[in-house]
């Protein structure tokens, strides 16, 4: 699947160009495919039933093996659990520095929180 207009590679070489932009989360493409459903079965793994192509290899040739567990990932819900330290850097970074976010402040949370919140 083409997210962010190019396949990501599983090797992550142009992650920071596809998919979320972030390079250490696993590529994850058809995770769902309208209007067939989750290629994630009950257990959260990975199952590209509805994949066109089986097994779904990147345009390198690897076999894609998507983190089903990932927030950011089109999994089922009851499967989400964690984000990739670099999801977790990003996001950090946005609610301290973004000025849309300025209206929280630091004093309403503790560093202690954000970390368990964000870890890596």
């Amino acid at each position: 699947m083409n997210e962010g207009g190019f396949a990501e590679y599983v090797n992550g070489s142009n992650g920071h160009t596809c998919g979320d932009y972030i390079n250490d989360t696993p590529a994850a493409p058809g995770l769902y495919i309208g209007p067939y459903g989750f290629n994630v079965d009950e257990d959260c793994n990975y199952d590209p039933q509805y994949f066109p192509v089986n097994p779904p290899l990147d345009p390198l040739g690897m076999e894609y093996n998507p983190d089903t567990y990932n927030y950011m990932s089109f999994s089922n819900f009851s499967c989400m659990g964690n984000f990739t330290y670099g999801q977790s850097k990003l996001m950090k970074g946005a609610i301290l520095f973004l000025p849309h976010f300025s209206t929280i402040k630091l004093t309403d949370f503790n560093y202690k929180s954000l970390d368990r919140l964000f870890s890596g």
